[in-house]
């Protein structure tokens, strides 16, 4: 849920930057495989097929505000997989799943930390840059100027219909979605900005 359609269509004609297919598909094709049920199993198998390039390569991905990124995989699972879960019953899920370490499920790709997904087995930082996605255009347009490209108007898919995320969540939810994006908050500096 970090706009990644968006970007791949930014790319797609800028020869520097090489997409890593389909990375849904592969975390899916991973997960069913029960190869593991780490949600940082994708960095550490992308990092196994590259082997020496993985290290030469200039990584970079799009992190977003958890509290932000927890609504809008809510609605998603609601509308996607026609659910009825409150906010606080997702939840509630979530911290039950997580606590498991339970990814293999349609709630499994919304809830997993990013944090984790970016860190090797070891928990080493594995990406060179982070665009966050309440800075994306800007974050991208320096990005592309670092690498010797000129900034491209990444367009705007999927744009939801929703209120901002503040006016989702009450105290109690706040705090727990906290609890359970604690590292992601702590470590990328985000708030909760009403």
């Amino acid at each position: 849920k970090n706009d990644s359609i968006s970007l791949k269509e930014g790319i797609e004609n800028i020869e520097k930057i090489w997409w890593l297919g389909d990375v849904r598909a592969r975390i899916l094709e991973m997960r069913n495989n029960r190869l593991s049920s780490r949600s940082n199993l994708l960095c550490i198998r992308l990092m196994n097929e590259l082997q020496e390039k993985w290290d030469k390569l200039f990584t970079f991905t799009v992190i977003r505000n958890p509290w932000d990124r927890f609504i809008s995989s809510w609605l998603y699972i609601n509308r996607s997989y026609k659910k009825e879960h409150s906010l606080l019953e997702l939840i509630e899920i979530t911290e039950e799943k997580r606590k498991k370490k339970e990814y293999d499920d349609y709630i499994g790709w919304h809830i997993s930390g990013q944090l984790e997904n970016l860190s090797d087995n070891s928990g080493n930082f594995v990406i060179d840059k982070i665009i966050k996605f309440e800075n994306l255009q800007i974050d991208f347009d320096e990005l592309l100027i670092s690498i010797g490209e000129k900034p491209v108007i990444l367009p705007h898919r999927h744009k939801a219909k929703r209120e901002y995320y503040a006016k989702y969540y009450n105290e109690e939810t706040k705090k727990r979605v906290y609890q359970l994006y604690k590292d992601d908050i702590d470590f990328f500096g985000f708030k909760f900005e009403e």
